[in-house]
């Protein structure tokens, strides 16, 4: 809990967030996006990137991947665009080495490389920028073999995926390590192995942050939002330290605020019962 340093004014004020949230709201995937982005309409992916950071999102995720050819011409446009309304840096999510370079190049403050995987190819392509550039990057926990669901061996490729990128120069602080959330409603168990893999990975690699796509896991089922706001608190009580997931769900977010409380994350609730006061925790 923070307080006034004017001694005559001191008070109680309200606790920062536990949680680091990326706002994933700016992706081509969407089809609102894909033609705000293809019309240059400056407004709406503006508008996105605010309400998103004004919602809680302490980063912003930019996404032009559905446009192959164009994307080295329209990922740092998102940046250039997205930057201009708000103060915030960015994920920038692509798969394209030469898009990402062109948005680094013109990103302001450091940004985040959205991601890579521990295969040969992805690294060889990433690495070096994120070294160059000073920036953070994602490893997901996915080798060229497989996508594993075991905790075990989530928390085997990470060790070694945060060894070659800190042996490239990467500091651990700046290295973001996604145990892959997988649909439940596809395999059972997978919901609870990336959980038990977030502490493994914890206690494994001291230093690094844990971020999790936790939307992920109620892919084709319904009540998506019950589900992943759920996931959300069992994870965060796991160690996640970071979460890919859109501010603007109240619902989700009330779920946060409880989970940090719950968790000892908020000291004396203080963020909790401003929430509640604020009628951001639904109905009185």
């Amino acid at each position: 809990m923070t307080r006034s340093n004017n001694p005559l004014t001191r008070r109680f004020s309200v606790n920062p967030p536990a949680l680091t949230i990326v706002g994933p709201r700016i992706n081509s995937s969407r089809k609102i996006i894909a033609q705000a982005i293809q019309e240059k309409n400056e407004a709406l992916i503006q508008h996105e990137a605010r309400i998103q950071h004004e919602a809680g999102a302490a980063y912003i995720d930019v996404n032009a991947g559905a446009f192959l050819e164009q994307e080295v011409e329209y990922l740092p446009w998102l940046v250039r665009t997205v930057q201009a309304a708000v103060d915030a840096p960015l994920w920038l999510d692509s798969a394209d080495a030469e898009a990402v370079e062109a948005a680094l190049e013109v990103h302001r403050g450091k940004a985040v490389i959205n991601s890579i995987t521990f295969e040969k190819q992805r690294m060889d392509a990433m690495v070096p920028l994120a070294v160059k550039h000073s920036c953070g990057i994602v490893g997901l926990t996915i080798d060229s073999i497989r996508v594993p669901t075991e905790a075990e061996k989530k928390c085997e490729i990470a060790a070694h995926m945060v060894e070659a990128l800190t042996a490239a120069g990467i500091k651990k602080e700046d290295i973001f390590v996604d145990p892959v959330v997988m649909p439940v409603g596809v395999a059972p168990e997978a919901g609870k192995e990336t959980l038990a893999a977030i502490p493994l990975i914890r206690a494994a690699i001291p230093g690094i942050h844990i971020v999790c796509g936790a939307g992920n896991v109620s892919f084709q089922l319904p009540n998506r939002a019950l589900l992943e706001a759920t996931y959300l608190a069992m994870a965060m009580a796991a160690g996640m330290d970071v979460a890919f997931l859109d501010p603007c769900n109240t619902s989700i977010m009330a779920s946060i605020i409880a989970a940090e409380a719950l968790l000892g994350k908020d000291e004396f609730c203080i963020r909790y019962i401003s929430a509640y006061r604020e009628g951001k925790l639904g109905k009185k």
